[in-house]
């Protein structure tokens, strides 16, 4: 009976461990997140300012219906759309197992040259992050990193709840 009780207090420790260890976890996961601004995404909007080889070119609210349209000095025309990332790509690793994300968008490029938007490429961003593009960005060409750049800086203080999106 006595070894009954001693394994039942030793699993009833264990158990207050493991309990333990996931309160501190999660309370730091919320002191991060509260840090973030977290339970006020989509608060504030998506701000985007753009340079190029280190010159400031424009900015502007980003809307995720339309698409905003630059000429770069080098003369080329680009089109930059930020759009939100949808629930299901946080719900893939690494996202699966966390509570709170810092928000991503959705940063895609166009070729406005010739009238027809072309896509040249898109990448997945931190909704705060400096992304740049170097040279020629078109998907079947070489990065020339010494090429011409565009910097795009993005700014929104928010982040999304996980646990709403599984």
């Amino acid at each position: 009976m006595k070894a009954l009780w001693l394994s039942s207090l030793i699993l009833l420790s264990l158990s207050a461990q493991a309990n333990a260890d996931t309160t501190t976890s999660r309370t730091q996961e919320e002191m991060w997140a509260a840090k973030l601004g977290c339970g006020n995404s989509q608060v504030g909007s998506q701000r985007v300012y753009a340079y190029f080889n280190g010159a400031s070119l424009d900015s502007w609210n980003a809307d995720p219906a339309a698409m905003h349209q630059e000429k770069l000095p080098d003369g080329s025309n680009i089109g930059v759309k930020i759009e939100p990332v949808p629930a299901s790509y946080y719900a893939r690793t690494p996202f699966r197992d966390m509570h709170y994300a810092a928000e991503l968008v959705k940063v895609s490029l166009f070729d406005m040259s010739h009238g027809t938007p072309r896509l040249l490429l898109h990448n997945f961003a931190g909704a705060s992050s400096t992304q740049s593009y170097f040279g020629d960005v078109a998907p079947d060409k070489p990065l020339d990193l010494n090429a011409a750049g565009l910097t795009l800086v993005l700014q929104k203080a928010s982040c999304v709840p996980l646990t709403a999106s599984r």
